[in-house]
């Protein structure tokens, strides 16, 4: 449960008062196994907020609040990491380079436009997700996206050999059976959600996961705290692309 909170506490701006943990690196280490849990936390959230709201409003405001609500909770930390990586990532320099653009606090042009097309691409798949899965696919994003942080942490190293910020605490911190666990997790949690569609849909998704974090690793040698608030990110826009169109396609 302490392992839950510090997680909750660490993903989320949810007033929980002192969670003891936060401030302590082995207990943070340990808490990323909660992160699918966080995640389906956080979808449940948007899910009450559908349920209250559409009622009343149209759809596409709906969607709007949906999208802030999730931008809000998180305290936008993954968004701050996923445009950190878009500077550094596709700034066409080396390692070294890469990783001091990242750590820069200045925002790059490109790092605006990736965000801005990333939240469009975000508001315009929840305006276009059909109705009967809705509320599944808001509870599987956020808890199959915050999945990947277990996958990337277990499997790839810190990349910055000097220093280092929340990301080193991670990095190569999930034991096999922590993976394992959390793996099945999700892969019951997308077959309660979505039955075979959302087996298809994880795996899908596991893919460009796989691709991605291997892109990144050739690139820097590893992951950071950055990385993997950009592949939360990424994942929760592909989760929602790869359901609306598994979903259209009646596969």
């Amino acid at each position: 449960m302490k392992s839950f909170l510090t997680a909750l506490k660490f993903l989320t701006i949810i007033p929980l008062g002192k969670v003891k943990g936060v401030e302590d690196q082995r207990k943070l280490a340990r808490s990323i196994i909660y992160f699918p849990l966080v995640g389906i936390l956080i979808g449940s959230v948007l899910v009450a907020i559908d349920f209250i709201l559409k009622p009343f409003f149209p759809g596409s405001l709906v969607n709007l609040v949906i999208l802030v609500a999730l931008v809000v909770i998180t305290g936008a930390l993954h968004l701050d990491g996923f445009m950190d990586s878009m500077d550094g990532l596709f700034s066409g320099q080396n390692k070294n380079r890469i990783l001091e653009i990242m750590r820069d606090s200045r925002v790059g042009s490109f790092a605006t436009v990736a965000l801005v097309l990333l939240l469009l691409l975000k508001l315009f798949f929840l305006n276009e997700i059909q109705s009967d899965i809705r509320w599944p696919v808001l509870i599987l994003m956020p808890a199959l996206s915050r999945w990947t942080v277990i996958y990337s942490a277990w499997l790839y190293p810190y990349a910055r050999r000097e220093g280092g910020g929340l990301g080193k605490v991670f990095a190569k911190s999930v034991s096999k059976r922590g993976f394992i666990g959390a793996t099945i997790l999700i892969i019951i949690l997308s077959g309660l959600l979505l039955r075979l569609k959302g087996i298809i849909t994880l795996l899908i998704v596991f893919g460009v996961l796989f691709w991605l974090t291997r892109w990144i690793n050739k690139k820097i040698g590893g992951m950071t705290g950055d990385t993997y608030g950009a592949i939360i990110e990424v994942v929760e826009v592909v989760t929602l692309i790869t359901v609306y169109s598994v979903n259209f396609l009646n596969l």
